[in-house]
């Protein structure tokens, strides 16, 4: 493509005097001269629109639906789902005394009702209990299908 020389000198004389335009607006507008003072004491100078009271008038319609009137005396009342509370389980006396691992292998030590114990995940400890996940600082059991984490 061809670069007309007139078309550049155009070009580069219109963005110097665009962006000249700009820079004397700011410039002027930030020099303009008049410093205002104010004497007296400032905190007495309350406009005069914040010393009105202000009332809300609440009786009117619905904007949504300006076909329905308001019934007055109507009580309306929310019915809410009650929460069934889950039993409180008692969890058996587990303690995690660390993890023992040889190669892929890797074993916790527990104490459980005063035995001493090395299991493996999938292993039950007492009834219900089963030893999901280990882990070098904790330990993750089941219990009547609820789930906790045990820690040394």
């Amino acid at each position: 493509m061809k670069s007309n020389k007139k078309t550049v000198l155009f070009l580069v004389v219109a963005v110097v005097g665009i962006w000249g335009t700009i820079a004397y607006k700011l410039i002027d507008k930030g020099s303009s001269g008049d410093i205002i003072i104010q004497t007296g004491n400032i905190e007495n100078n309350t406009p005069e629109s914040d010393t009105n009271e202000y009332t809300l008038l609440l009786n009117y319609g619905d904007p949504f639906f300006p076909s329905k009137k308001k019934v007055k005396g109507t009580v309306t009342t929310i019915n809410k789902k009650v929460k069934k509370q889950k039993p409180v389980i008692k969890w058996p006396a587990i303690k995690y005394n660390g993890c023992l691992s040889a190669n892929e292998n890797i074993r916790g030590h527990f104490t459980y009702n005063g035995k001493s114990m090395i299991l493996k995940p999938g292993d039950s400890i007492g009834n219900h209990s089963v030893l999901k996940e280990i882990y070098n600082d904790s330990v993750l059991i089941t219990y009547n299908h609820e789930q906790k984490w045990f820690f040394r």
